[in-house]
This record gives C-alpha cells, structure tokens and sequence, in this order.
C-alpha cells in the first residue's frame, strides 16, 4: 500500500520534479512582471482605476495622518509644518483635510484618485466632510477635491485656487502651494464662534 498520501516521502521522480521546478519559475515570473508592470506607491502596490475597492479597509490603512508623501516632496521641516497646519485646520472646521501625493496618476483623472479616498473614508465609518489637496508632480498636475457636502463652498473659488497654487509648484515650492490651499479653505469653511452670553 502506498502510504505517500499520509504525509510521508513519495518515491523521487526526476520528470515531476522537473515539472515542479519550471511551474515555480514560471510563478516566480509572473509575480516579477505584474509587479513590475502595477503601480508602486508608499511602499505597497496601490489599486488604480475602474470600480472602487472593497471598502472594508481599516481607516489607518486609508489615511494614517493628514499628510500622505510618498512622492517625497516635502522634507522633515515642511513636514511638521504642514500637519501642524492641517491639524489645525481641521480643529477650526470640523473637516479632514488631507494632503496626499503621487508618484503618478498613471491615466486616472485628479477626481477619480481622490474620489477613492473621500468613499474609503465614508465607507469605512469616518463620515466627517473632507477635502485633499493633491500634487503629482510626475504628471504635472496638482487639484483640490472636497466630499459633496462641501461643494456649496468651496466649488465657487477651487478654480481659481487652483490656478494661484500652480505659480509656487512650478517653482517646485510645494509647501507654499500647499499652504495657501489649506489656508484658503479653511478660511471659507471656519465654524463661527461661539457667541458670548
């Protein structure tokens, strides 16, 4: 009786082994190659384009802080500047802000990207109104997305913010951008103050 199937050792058998080494290569292959042909970004591959992913992600997965830079674009200082800026922005409104960059869009559009973002957070039990100001320098491009409840607000001027961030970043000064994005907004969304009795 052959007892290989209990978990002991099969007799060798150089032409299954043969087999066996060509279908690991092959595997090992084709890992290689959809790795290399996926987008990179953070240090993990992301998902890029078509129908949203399932949103059953934990928040911290989504957005571990307000400032997310795996392209690298701002160093140590501008970092601490900046999510101090963002905590503080939020603290005044109510609203996550987020900025987040890429190292490319790689065919989505600044919308698609972001809108990724806003329905993670919303699908994920965070429910707070959100804004991201996005940079992908490899493309060129920067934008500035809100969630729905926002657009009465901000829809008006994001154009023309827009435009005025473009002059710093095409100088490669992309905290300025950034701040004067965050500023502006915030600005326009301030909860009023409390009244004095």
């Amino acid at each position: 009786m052959n007892d290989a199937g209990r978990g002991e050792a099969a007799e060798p058998d150089d032409r299954p082994d043969f087999i066996l080494r060509h279908k690991r290569m092959f595997a090992a292959a084709f890992v290689l190659t959809a790795g290399a042909m996926m987008p990179w970004s953070g240090g993990a591959f992301r998902y890029v384009g078509g129908a949203l992913p399932p949103a059953n992600v934990e928040k911290s997965t989504l957005a571990p802080a307000g400032l997310i830079d795996p392209a690298g674009l701002f160093d140590a200082e501008e970092d601490r500047r900046l999510r101090q800026r963002l905590e503080h922005a939020e603290a005044e409104t109510g609203v996550r802000f987020a900025v987040i960059t890429t190292r490319g869009l790689r065919g989505e559009t600044v919308k698609d990207f972001t809108n990724r973002y806003h329905n993670g957070w919303w699908n994920s039990g965070d429910e707070r109104a959100s804004v991201i100001v996005l940079f992908s320098p490899a493309d060129r491009s920067l934008g500035i997305s809100n969630s729905k409840s926002l657009d009465d607000a901000i829809a008006p001027f994001r154009a023309r913010l827009v435009n005025a961030m473009k002059h710093p970043a095409s100088r490669g000064n992309f905290e300025a951008a950034a701040m004067m994005a965050i500023e502006q907004m915030e600005a326009r969304l301030a909860r009023p103050a409390p009244e004095e009795t």
